[in-house]
């Protein structure tokens, strides 16, 4: 994201959590959901995380949330990470801001 701040927002799911999130998200079984279903409800639940914290951090700022980009290890996100248990796992974030320059 960029804008008023600047930075990133990680996000990481336990495997074992992707379908029934997924299926959660779309309202249907888990026996229904496959790699893109699983990918796309990652998509959005990032979208809706950043936009949410994006929201609390900056209420006036003027900010860009760039389209989320899936990658299997984020090894870039080097904050400390906030971990949130699920029955089916864990759901992860990482967030670093700095002043636009």
């Amino acid at each position: 994201f960029d804008g008023s701040l600047e930075g990133w927002l990680c996000v990481a799911i336990s495997q074992s959590c992707a379908g029934p999130l997924a299926a959660a998200f779309l309202g249907i079984d888990e026996e229904e959901t496959g790699d893109e279903e699983r990918r796309s409800m990652l998509i959005e639940l990032t979208n809706i995380v950043c936009g949410a914290t994006l929201s609390r951090l900056e209420p006036s700022g003027r900010l860009h949330i760039h389209p989320p980009v899936l990658v299997e290890s984020p090894h870039h996100c080097d904050s400390p990470w906030l971990r949130f248990p699920l029955a089916c796992g864990s759901f992860d974030t990482a967030l670093r801001t700095g002043a636009a320059s």
